[in-house]
């Protein structure tokens, strides 16, 4: 499989459902100039009339238009760009990008008077931001972006950067955008000069930064990496990885295009590609503060492309950095620049930006080859001497792609409505070849299967780190930021109807039963973990064993083409994450004195108060004033015990049985304890997210708004006090849901009980280790960085390494937990 990604948007959904590459060549529409497929509605002047010579608007009826200060010329259009002729060697052209614009008045020679120019600002729809131009709608989403103008001088020339500051001025005052430059103080060899500035969605992933000063300009359409006269340059570019999660990395290249060079061929000690480690911000990016980065899978290319051999594409091999993302290492984004920057000869590549032209051909691009999971395979087919047996590889469906927040909003619905008529409907799936939801049942079914799934779509966040702001104090800075809704989008949904044998409640049945057959059937106790495949309309049970007798049995018992038989090994059995012992550890998630959070540690005592193994404290539930916290179930060893935490208000865990229905409570929810904080604590809605020992944390923002479905993203933050331990671990992927398990103890393999019902998912790398259980499972919001709830860590499967080549895991999905305990998500 090939994954192809852009550092911008390229193509657009249509309303018949099909995909359209981004075409911001210009036509003339309606009395303007308008580009013929870009995300955002854009208008240039086409001249002579008092109106805007730009105007972005978005679907939700903001704008941004800006305005000069006489009426424009006719302009020249070349593709996205229209320049207009300003007399006396100036022109303004602006420029169409898939997202937005960008504006440049070009002086191809020093004004003999000083530039005063006020460009008239008209905002509709939106509230501006104070730290820059953030157009904000009226949940607080930032909607457009507007660059301050800067000042553009080819490098090389003899006034610097750094001396050209004190010449030039942009400022906003009202609804007016000012723009000064004295050109005097600028030598006349520094001509041309471009002074500039974009108004776009904000999805800006690529800018460089010089150590000549200022800020890098995100809205320039050329990156510059590596020297030239004496100036170091550096272009950082950002990609949406999520889809490499879980995939097995053949191969992948990033490819740039290079405008200009040193030379045609060879040149130099080429430019490297390194993969950064650390936060950065496009729109406040200087030399001092570029991000870290490693050198761990960089490499070099030292083709160049100059201006008179042409422009060409390079490509540098970044197989290990995207196999490092693909196993979970955060994505900060990857820096080219020279290998070595202590060298003082030209050796740079001018390079395309997203902004540049073509968003097809010429935006920087990132193409991963993957190999696909194995299939499962099977042993014995079903047949006379009774059901299927196969095999599958440990990562089984860690391959699986992103579903579209839509998709998986019409799978809920459809997983309502079925949990709703469960003698005529079965479980629904989604089908990534068609990409449609398909909702089977029985013939009698059919017309609810059937029916059209429309709502609201809510971005859940995403597995992603690099999202999160952080701070230590609720004081700080960090802490004061204001939460901001996140993206909603209408979907609908018609489902394909698929006719099948067994309904809802049919597989219902045989999931609950056949763990519990261990003395009734031969090799019973064989039978570990037990699952819904709705795919194939039948339920998968796992065991240890396959000998005829059994395959036999379940067959007479449920129907030969009902039951499937996953053969696993004795190692493939579950485990809690339960700590034996505890160390002492520091002011951080090991130690958390304060207002209690989520993703700290917390030792439950037994019913003679001797303490047990150490666990992780999840999410706050309900409100301020009810100072209630979530875990699991299988921590605390009975209703009404002390814990560090306050008191274990009841637990749904019963060790030897597992999962208990709580009292008046229809049906069987995970693994999950209530505490009730004491000693005159109370409870905060924030999570400790980083390392083992972080002492920093993130406001919860909210809880998923539909329950876990394969192929979703979360990250795991257990307070494990193992000097090996991870802390916060990101990138895991749901593989299956509903799973019905038996737990043993890692150490005697013993039976400690069945946990009903808990989700799957699967990483490689980084796994949670004993004591990181009840840890709060979650993603980051893509609007502010805050936390989204997705349940509550339960177990996992392994030796209980830090470290494993499939790393398995079982949590409880927080619509469960909200059920059991009877209360939302406490949230900002």
């Amino acid at each position: 499989m090939i994954i192809e990604t852009w550092s911008s948007p390229v193509r657009l959904k249509q309303n018949s459902g099909a995909w359209a590459w981004i075409d911001t060549g210009l036509t003339e529409k309606d009395g303007a100039l308008r580009p013929k497929l870009v995300k955002a509605p854009l208008a240039f002047t086409a001249g002579g009339k008092s109106e805007p010579f730009a105007q972005l608007s978005t679907a939700g009826g903001q704008s941004f238009a800006l305005s000069w200060p006489t009426p424009l010329p006719r302009p020249q259009v070349s593709a996205n760009r229209a320049t207009y002729d300003l007399g006396d060697g100036a022109q303004l052209v602006v420029s169409a990008m898939a997202e937005g614009f960008r504006y440049e008045i070009v002086l191809q020679r020093r004004p003999a008077n000083p530039l005063d120019l006020t460009l008239p600002v008209q905002v509709k729809g939106a509230s501006s931001g104070e730290r820059r131009k953030e157009l904000a709608d009226a949940q607080g989403r930032t909607v457009l972006r507007a660059t301050t103008p800067r000042l553009h001088i080819k490098p090389g020339q003899r006034t610097t950067a750094k001396s050209a500051l004190g010449a030039f001025k942009s400022e906003q005052s009202g609804d007016n955008l000012r723009v000064t430059l004295d050109g005097a103080k600028l030598d006349t060899k520094a001509f041309p000069v471009t002074i500039s500035g974009s108004v776009a969605m904000p999805a800006s992933a690529d800018v460089h930064v010089s150590d000549e000063g200022g800020a890098g300009d995100p809205s320039s359409p050329l990156l510059m990496a590596g020297g030239i006269f004496g100036i170091r340059n550096r272009a950082l570019l950002r990609f949406d990885t999520m889809a490499l999660t879980g995939q097995r990395i053949i191969d992948a290249k990033l490819s740039v295009v290079n405008t200009d060079g040193p030379g045609c061929g060879e040149a130099g000690d080429g430019i490297q590609v390194r993969r950064i480690t650390s936060r950065w911000d496009p729109y406040n990016l200087t030399w001092s503060n570029k991000p870290a980065t490693t050198t761990e899978g960089a490499t070099i290319v030292t083709q160049s492309y100059a201006s008179d051999c042409g422009r060409g594409t390079l490509d540098w091999p970044v197989k290990e950095i995207a196999a490092a993302w693909a196993s979970g290492s955060p994505n900060y984004g990857l820096t080219l620049q020279e290998p070595d920057e202590a060298n003082t000869f030209d050796n740079f590549r001018e390079l395309a930006s997203t902004e540049y032209g073509d968003p097809g051909t010429e935006v920087p691009k990132l193409t991963v080859v993957t190999e696909p999971v194995p299939s499962p395979q099977v042993l014995y087919p079903a047949g006379p001497d009774g059901v299927e047996v196969f095999t599958a590889p440990a990562d089984w469906k860690l391959d699986t792609l992103p579903v579209s927040s839509e998709n998986v909003h019409a799978l809920n619905g459809a997983d309502d409505r079925a949990q709703t008529n469960t003698t005529t409907l079965a479980p629904p799936y989604f089908e990534p070849a068609s990409g449609q939801v398909v909702a089977p049942a029985t013939l009698a079914g059919k017309d609810t299967a059937s029916q059209v799934l429309s709502g609201i779509a809510l971005d859940n966040g995403d597995a992603d780190e690099t999202l999160a702001i952080g701070f230590e104090s609720e004081d700080s800075p960090a802490a004061r930021t204001s939460a901001v809704a996140t993206a909603e989008t209408p979907y609908t949904v018609t489902p394909r109807y698929v006719e099948v044998a067994n309904s809802y409640q049919a597989l219902n049945t045989i999931t609950d039963q056949v763990l519990d057959l261990d003395a009734t059937i031969p090799a019973g106790t064989a039978l570990f973990a037990t699952q819904i495949w709705p795919e194939r309309n039948l339920v998968v049970v796992q065991s240890t064993d396959a000998s005829p007798g059994l395959r036999k049995a379940l067959a007479d018992r449920y129907g030969t083409y009902n039951v499937a038989i996953w053969l696993r090994s004795e190692s493939d059995r579950p485990h809690p994450n339960v700590q034996t012992k505890s160390s002492a550890a520091a002011d951080s998630r090991q130690n958390d004195t304060g207002k209690l959070n989520g993703g700290s540690k917390f030792v439950p005592f037994k019913a003679d108060n001797t303490p047990s193994g150490p666990c992780t404290t999840a999410f706050a539930m309900g409100s301020a004033t009810d100072n209630l916290m979530v875990s699991a179930g299988h921590c605390a060893d009975g209703d009404g015990l002390l814990a560090s935490a306050g008191i274990i208000k009841w637990t749904n865990w019963r060790d030897g049985q597992g999962t208990i229905k709580l009292p008046n409570q229809p049906t069987y929810y995970g693994d999950v304890s209530l505490i009730q904080t004491g000693f005159g604590r109370v409870t905060s809605p924030t999570i400790f997210i980083g390392g083992r020992d972080s002492s920093v944390r993130e406001w919860v923002g909210g809880r998923f708004s539909v329950r876990s479905r394969e192929g979703d993203q979360y990250c795991v933050g257990g307070a494990s006090t193992n000097p090996e331990s991870n802390g916060q671990i990101c990138r895991f992927k749901v593989t299956d849901i509903g799973w019905k398990v038996e737990y043993v103890d890692p150490k005697t393999r013993e039976y400690v009980g069945t946990v009903r019902w808990v989700q799957v998912g699967k990483k490689t790398g980084k796994c949670p280790v004993g004591g990181d259980s009840g840890a709060p499972v979650y993603t980051f919001r893509q609007s502010d960085g805050y936390v989204v709830a997705k349940g509550v860590f339960s177990g996992g499967v392994g030796d209980d390494a830090p470290v494993q080549s499939t790393c398995v895991t079982y949590f409880t999905d927080i619509h469960d937990v909200m059920k059991a305990v009877g209360k939302d998500i406490y949230k900002k």
